[in-house]
């Protein structure tokens, strides 16, 4: 009888150990090691976008040469809308250039990383980085580009915040382990 509520607990402590790492899980990403680390311009046009996670993909083709290129977007949907970009940021057909890392495993395949519209205009598609046409020294505000002209709009929000959920997580996981432990503590001496 002792045994088996030894191994309970046990189960219950394994089982409240990987409910508090889960969210560290949903974090994790794959490796962005497919791609170069020197940057590769390319001009034409938007053919597709597909917005959707865990990466934004554009359908982009080239002016010289009409060739189709896959443009992945730095980041998931929420991200880049914390960085104030959304679907509707581009127009199919608008004239861009495109700056990026270029695949080392997929043929015509590049992360995206700067886009230049035709008016002069130039997107920064990751926070981190600072514009490469342009002489700012801060990367766009909250803007979004239609029709070939950015245009000021409020800051969008993404709709969840994750630091919250990921620091919730943890004092539950936490609060649990402790309750775990203690209920096991005091089960396991009483019955002794």
């Amino acid at each position: 009888m002792q045994i088996s509520k030894i191994k309970n607990t046990f189960i219950r402590i394994i089982a409240v150990v990987f409910i508090f790492l889960m969210p560290f899980c949903t974090f994790a990403h794959h490796s962005s090691s497919e791609f170069s680390n020197s940057r590769f311009e390319l001009e034409g046009t938007l053919h597709q976008v597909i917005w959707r996670n865990p990466h934004p993909i554009f359908t982009f083709q080239l002016a010289s040469t009409g060739e189709l290129w896959n443009i992945q977007l730095p980041g998931t949907i929420e991200s880049l809308r914390a960085n104030n970009i959304i679907e509707n940021s581009f127009e199919l057909g608008q004239s861009i250039n495109i700056t990026g890392l270029i695949s080392i495993q997929r043929e015509n395949y590049l992360l995206g990383t700067h886009i230049l519209f035709s008016n002069g205009s130039e997107l920064v598609l990751n926070g981190g980085l600072q514009p490469l046409w342009t002489h700012e020294t801060e990367t766009i505000t909250p803007v979004s580009a239609t029709n070939n002209v950015i245009i000021s709009e409020e800051s969008i929000r993404s709709p969840f915040n994750y630091n919250w959920l990921l620091s919730f997580s943890i004092i539950v996981g936490l609060l649990t382990i402790y309750g775990t432990i203690t209920f096991g503590k005091n089960k396991f001496q009483s019955a002794l």
